[in-house]
């Protein structure tokens, strides 16, 4: 490994930068009482002019079509309210004013008074449950759904509709994420797809992230700078994980004043066993479920390339001086970004939405990255998005489908237009990034978004690497083996669900 030579102390002077704001509007008002629908809370913003000239990218909906007034019910998490379905109106914040730009043209255009159905549940299968309760009861209380990717049980209930029997929904057009809906359509149905008006697949994607303002002052042993070897480096594909081991390996200092290691030294590298460790068989290219020569999904993740990429995880979580990670439980899971965030690690890996939060009060430059690749052969830097962000699903009592076709369609194409520009240029480039470098860098990362069957379907599956990285297996291909039986009885008790229900 490289010696690094690092030349600062604990008590390093950092550069004057401007932080990002947050967004501390207070959310729309709504009822807590159990059992009753929350006041609608309908932002009141001028309607942007539309454009009338027809473009391409448009959804294919008859003209001048008009729902006189109609209710279209969006059933969503409290604390995803304001993010997917309605800003606050006062907000100054330009995803705030985007959404509610969205939402008012396509009210006026359609005809239509969209309100929100909110689910106040805490925990992630707590919204499915909710929902789940009242379509069993038969009650028609709202038409779409935003729901944790993670929540597969509308699915394998039933209790969902497929998008592809719905009048006007076109998966073609650019605003449906096809990198996620070609992975999650079997037989043809799609129960659960992903457009961009779930703006938390932009939110919850996975990123690398770089403490610039530290490593400008860093150098290897051959005197090259750490800032521009890692710009270099990316650039010329060479960004692998063994470069990243290597790199971050004997990044450590003693800035506390305890000897030796401990929790508050400055590291080379800090993360957790969670969603962060997820993302790596997405970056290494290792697929978790793929469909075989006849079309069948089969358990893939038990490869020799997956056994070795858990070696390297794990040589650069527990066996190197210059990490410092924790384990996977609720009380770790801040650890990391708040020790990047204070300046006591030189790269973590985190999701976008710390650009908001934890990320927004920081005095250290930083700059995002992606994720390393398994080696110089791989086409593209790749990650994915936690499992936590959205999805859209019809419930089966649902009966106004040409309303539900029509409109989604609209909110999916004016989130392209406004909400996700607003999202990516107006806030994580201009604002959130403090370095033109991350932009490029933010344009590798959306680039290299990918998904997983496993995700949305089984995802006790897609955490089987995440559990080889906690337990620290040592031979994750004979644990494979081991379980390829179970695994296979799994997959095809969800598929035979999942085509029963066509």
């Amino acid at each position: 490994m490289k010696r690094i030579i690092v030349l600062f102390l604990a008590a390093i002077m950092v550069f004057s930068v401007f932080a990002c704001t947050k967004n501390n509007e207070e959310k729309p008002a709504t009822s807590t009482t159990e059992g009753t629908e929350p006041p609608v809370t309908t932002p009141t913003v001028t309607t942007p002019e539309v454009t009338t000239t027809k473009d391409p990218n448009a959804p294919d909906v008859p003209e001048n079509i008009n729902f006189n007034g109609a209710k279209f019910r969006i059933a969503a998490r409290e604390m995803f309210l304001t993010e997917e379905v309605f800003a606050p109106e006062t907000s100054t914040n330009p995803c705030d004013i985007a959404i509610n730009e969205r939402n008012a043209v396509v009210q006026d255009t359609y005809g239509i008074v969209i309100e929100p159905f909110v689910s106040y549940s805490t925990t992630v299968g707590g919204h499915a449950e909710e929902l789940i309760t009242l379509m069993l009861s038969e009650e028609d209380k709202y038409d779409i759904s935003l729901t944790y990717a993670i929540s597969s049980d509308f699915v394998v209930q039933g209790l969902a509709y497929n998008w592809n029997n719905l009048p006007y929904t076109d998966f073609s057009k650019e605003y449906w994420i096809s990198e996620v809906n070609e992975r999650l359509s079997i037989d043809g149905a799609i129960y659960n797809p992903v457009g961009e008006m779930c703006t938390t697949a932009l939110t919850w994607t996975y990123a690398v992230f770089y403490n610039r303002t530290k490593g400008d002052q860093m150098y290897l042993e051959d005197d090259s700078n750490i800032t521009e070897t890692v710009f270099e480096k990316i650039d010329n594909g060479e960004w692998t994980i063994d470069y990243f081991i290597s790199l971050v390996g004997e990044i450590y200092s003693d800035i506390d004043d305890t000897t030796g290691l401990s929790k508050d030294d400055f590291y080379g590298f800090t993360a957790w066993t969670g969603n962060d460790v997820d993302m790596y068989p997405y970056a290494l290219n290792i697929p978790i479920i793929l469909p075989d020569e006849e079309n069948v999904l089969k358990f893939a993740l038990g490869t020799e390339k997956a056994s070795i990429a858990v070696d390297k995880i794990n040589e650069l979580y527990w066996n190197t001086n210059g990490s410092y990670c924790t384990g996977h439980d609720a009380d770790t899971v801040q650890v990391h970004p708040i020790k990047f965030a204070k300046g006591e690690a030189l790269f973590t890996t985190a999701h976008l939405r710390q650009c908001f939060e934890i990320f927004a009060d920081m005095e250290d430059q930083y700059t995002i990255l992606p994720y390393p690749m398994y080696d110089e052969t791989q086409d593209k830097y790749r990650t994915s998005a936690a499992d936590r962000y959205s999805v859209l699903t019809i419930p089966i009592t649902a009966t106004n489908f040409e309303l539900i076709s029509v409109i989604t369609e609209a909110l999916n194409y004016e989130s392209m237009k406004r909400v996700v520009p607003a999202y990516y240029e107006e806030t994580l480039q201009k604002k959130f990034t403090r370095d033109p470098e991350s932009i490029e860098m933010l344009d590798l990362i959306m680039d290299g978004r990918t998904f997983d069957i496993s995700t949305i379907l089984f995802y006790e599956i897609s955490w089987e690497f995440r559990h080889a990285i906690t337990g620290r297996n040592k031979d994750f291909k004979t644990y494979c083996d081991r379980r390829q039986e179970l695994f296979a009885s799994k997959i095809k008790k969800v598929v035979d669900k999942y085509k029963e229900n066509q």
